[in-house]
């Protein structure tokens, strides 16, 4: 079995749970490696740490999901796993460079801009609201609360130092020779122009497949793959029409118990009513197809769904290799640290653990001895053994 890391599992994006229709988990977190204080900032709150603005991103985006996606939040991680996921991958994966630019003075921290963001993501946003690119993640969910202070030509290492109306800018690396991780702030594109982000990207825009920015496609709009629409939106199928649209998922959810419904997460077209889940006999194929049920009873046997179809407080965990391929398991507490696991695409473990060669083990923070990447929130296990935050995009 391959361990996957929160970053590479949710991150960004993604990407990165099973249905959480209230908060989700409040787990404890770990203390703050990198604290982010206000030195030259100006509107930094005085003691503001990365720990407590990772812990309202995840927060958000968390609660998000639930409301407006939890179908997509069911793919990757349980909902009460959440939380210590996306927490624990700000902080190790993304803050590190961020804390140090705002303690150099080049990025602003905005306080109050961060409070409205979460407010917006945890209440008042609709599920139908546009919010940006398809390629929404945790750790860019509010990009206002960081106010780039470095002037268009002038040096940076992250995008978030450079101005709204920049990025930061990389040379082509020298073959053999790693560059000194530095790039220069410059404008963002315009549309039809080539790219590898999206914040490469003029505001508006996203970076296509093909590496080319153009718009991003609201709701009602044509698509063809799921990158064309707007957070939070799908590319779905709509009975009576050729072409796909954008739709958001509580459009599409729609489909009565005991109905076939849809499996597919990237390209969807029904599913359940809110308080269903659909649920399969195989996590890959709809054949038997997957059909809309109620929730199971504690302990029951059960197959791989979306949203999960156990109750409150249990998941669908195989007990073996054969029923995680199977896509089927008992309906069970997540497991505890110790414990052997058999993880699907979902990881059964409880919150802050990861399934790791087949046993339930503590994800690590920056700075803990680990021995392979898959144990570090950040994905980075050091040739010294020691997790650490990723290189900044520069360097090579």
């Amino acid at each position: 079995m391959n361990a996957q890391s929160p970053s590479l599992r949710v991150g960004s994006f993604g990407l990165l749970a099973f249905l959480c229709l209230s908060a989700c988990g409040d787990d404890p977190s770990p203390v703050d490696p990198n604290p982010m204080s206000d030195a030259g900032t100006g509107t930094s709150t005085a003691t503001f740490s990365a720990q407590m603005v990772a812990q309202e991103l995840a927060d958000a985006y968390c609660s998000y999901e639930a409301r407006c996606r939890p179908q997509w939040l069911s793919v990757d991680i349980r909902p009460d796993s959440c939380r210590a996921f996306a927490e624990g991958d700000i902080r190790n994966a993304y803050f590190p460079g961020i804390a140090a630019a705002v303690d150099g003075g080049r990025i602003e921290f905005n306080a109050a801009a961060l409070t409205q963001c979460v407010a917006k993501f945890k209440t008042t946003a609709t599920c139908n609201d546009a919010l940006g690119p398809y390629s929404f993640s945790w750790e860019h969910l509010c990009p206002e609360a960081f106010v780039g202070k470095v002037v268009t030509g002038q040096g940076c290492s992250v995008d978030e130092e450079c101005a709204a109306s920049d990025y930061c800018a990389f040379a082509p690396a020298t073959p053999g020779a790693p560059n000194a991780c530095m790039g220069t702030c410059q404008a963002r594109a315009v549309a039809n122009a080539q790219c590898d982000r999206d914040r490469q990207c003029a505001a508006g825009l996203q970076c296509n497949n093909a590496g080319v920015c153009e718009p991003y496609r609201n709701r009602d709009e044509a698509c063809v793959i799921p990158e064309d629409c707007a957070m939070p939106f799908a590319c779905v199928s709509v009975a009576g029409q050729s072409a796909k649209v954008c739709r958001s998922f509580r459009d599409i959810m729609t489909v009565a118990q005991g109905q076939v419904c849809s499996i597919d997460i990237e390209e969807p077209t029904s599913f359940c009513q809110e308080g269903l889940s659909c649920s399969g006999p195989s996590s890959g194929l709809n054949n038997p197809p997957a059909r809309c049920i109620q929730p199971l009873a504690p302990g029951a046997e059960c197959s791989f769904g979306l949203p999960d179809p156990c109750p409150s407080g249990q998941a669908c965990i195989p007990r073996s290799d054969v029923e995680a391929e199977q896509g089927r398991g008992l309906c069970r507490a997540p497991l505890a640290a110790g414990e052997a696991c058999f993880g699907f695409d979902i990881d059964p473990c409880a919150p802050g653990l990861g399934c790791i060669n087949d046993v339930c083990t503590a994800y690590k923070n920056n700075g803990e001895p680990c021995t392979i990447e898959d144990e570090c929130f950040s994905g980075i296990c050091t040739a010294a053994n020691v997790c650490a935050a990723p290189e900044p995009d520069g360097c090579f």
